[in-house]
Order: C-alpha cells, then structure tokens, then sequence
C-alpha cells in the first residue's frame, strides 16, 4: 500500500490538495525522496491521476526513492534500473535518462589550448579534502598546474585562502560553474549525482577523495566502473600524495585521452536517453 513519510501530517496533505488543485499540473515531476513519498500518499488518498514522474538524481536505488503510485522512475543507468526492477518497481516504469542537467552544462564548444593544465576544486567548504592547506601549499608553488578554488558561500574560506595562495585563483559563489568546469582539465569535487554528469556532458574528468555518503559512494563507483576519473580511498592521505596524484593524471597524455573517450561514449548514451525523458514529458 502507499508508504506514508512519517512527516506527512493532516495539514500538509491538505495543502497539497489545495495546491494542486490550484495548479491543474498535466503532470508532477520530483527530484526528492520525500517529495515522491508526499505526492504518492496524496495520490493514493484522494484518488487522483496525475501522473508523478521520479528523478532519481543519485546512481543508487535507495528504497526510499520507492513509492506506490508512481507512473514512471526516471534513473542514471541500467544498473539503477536493474536494482529497482530488484526491489519490487515494474520494469515499465523505469527509464533510463541519465541524471537531467542545466542546459548551460550541456556546452562543450571549443576552448583555447593553456601552456599550463588546468585544475578546478570545488564543493563542500574544502571538507572534502584531507589536509587540504597542505595540498594548496603545494599546488600553489606548480609551475605546470593552474588551479582555481570554489569555496561557494563561505566568505571566511575565501578570505584566507586569498591571503594564503597569492598563485591559486580564488573565487566565492559564483554563477558560471559551467565556464570553470569547460576551463579544467580536472575536477576535484564531491561525488554529488548532479555535478557527476554536469562533467559528464562537459567531457571533463573527476577525481573524487574519500566518497562518505552512500549515495556519494555510489557515484564514486560509477566513476570507477566507468573509468571517467580518479577515486582516492584512503583516509590517512597527505597533500603531497594527493598532489603527486594529480600531476600523474594530469601529465598521463595516454590516461587523460582514454578518460576523454569514456566520457564522449558515456555522454552520447545519455544525450539518447535523456531525448526520451523529454519527448515523456511533452505528450503528458
């Protein structure tokens, strides 16, 4: 029977009810777990059929994407949909569209060639980094390696590593990750679902450094399984061998090109894929 999430309380079926009847939507489209379960339980309570299409935004197939009156599941890949039709979900229901992206990511016109490599970390405050100020320590004496920091929001970060690194570039929140990631040669990042195939379409490797969250875990392995970049596991990493393994990658002209073919043969797959998730969502 329909799952209900434990939160979803009188009061907010009620607004959602108001809500959608307000709207009139031809169609209902999620990219959150407990979105999915609220407008499920609606649907199965006052009996309505707008259709609930799921984005399934992580390459995992955690249960509580599941929920019983969903017309379609919209997942990353085959082994996404393999693990679904597993759990239960009617192989009918799942479509294999990659993991929808802005349309700005989707530029990967030329660029001009750097006499240096170029190296883009973002994500997570730097968190995602073991001994991270030794490993821009490091960076910021590479005579060969250009490299830009994104520290989002945090104002405090971006401060002191301007005043720290006068050869790293620095910049707080910005608009144009879609330009810093076209500029990279690689991406240090977390292993988010969304930033993973944001440099899928851009054809840009990613090394990711100790994956904490399942979900981030199951990223990392795609990338793995997939060959797109590098996945570091190891929690007692020091800056130097973060940094050694990056230049490794970075001056590997056999390794970097071989990653370059993954990501185009991966790209045009999901470019296919996520043509049928539109033409879905124009007849509904």
């Amino acid at each position: 029977e329909e799952k209900s999430t434990g939160v979803l309380n009188f009061i907010a079926l009620k607004r959602i009810k108001r809500l959608i009847n307000n709207i009139k939507p031809i169609a209902i489209i999620s990219v959150l777990p407990l979105s999915s379960q609220m407008i499920a339980y609606y649907k199965g309570k006052y009996g309505d059929q707008t259709p609930l299409y799921t984005i399934v935004t992580d390459i995992c197939s955690h249960n509580e994407w599941i929920a019983y009156n969903t017309d379609r599941y919209f997942v990353a890949d085959e082994t996404t949909k393999e693990a679904f039709i597993k759990k239960g979900v009617p192989e009918e229901k799942l479509i294999v569209s990659g993991i929808p992206i802005r349309n700005k990511f989707k530029n990967n016109s030329f660029r001009e060639v750097k006499s240096k490599k170029s190296l883009l970390i973002m994500g997570g405050g730097l968190g995602l980094i073991p001994n991270c100020y030794d490993m821009l320590e490091l960076l910021n004496k590479e005579e060969n390696i250009y490299t830009t920091v994104i520290t989002g929001y945090n104002e405090v970060l971006e401060k002191d590593l301007k005043e720290r690194f006068e050869n790293i570039r620095i910049i707080g929140f910005t608009n144009k990750v879609d330009k810093e990631i076209k500029d990279a040669d690689l991406i240090i990042s977390k292993a988010g679902g969304i930033t993973l195939f944001e440099t899928i379409y851009m054809e840009r490797p990613m090394m990711v450094i100790n994956p904490f969250l399942a979900q981030e875990k199951a990223n990392a392995k795609y990338i793995e399984e997939k060959e797109l970049g590098l996945v570091i596991r190891d929690k007692k990493v020091d800056g130097e061998y973060l940094v050694n393994k990056v230049k490794t990658l970075l001056m590997n002209e056999n390794e970097m090109g071989f990653i370059h073919n993954n990501l185009k043969a991966v790209k045009e797959i999901v470019i296919d894929n996520s043509l049928e998730l539109e033409n879905i969502l124009k007849v509904s």
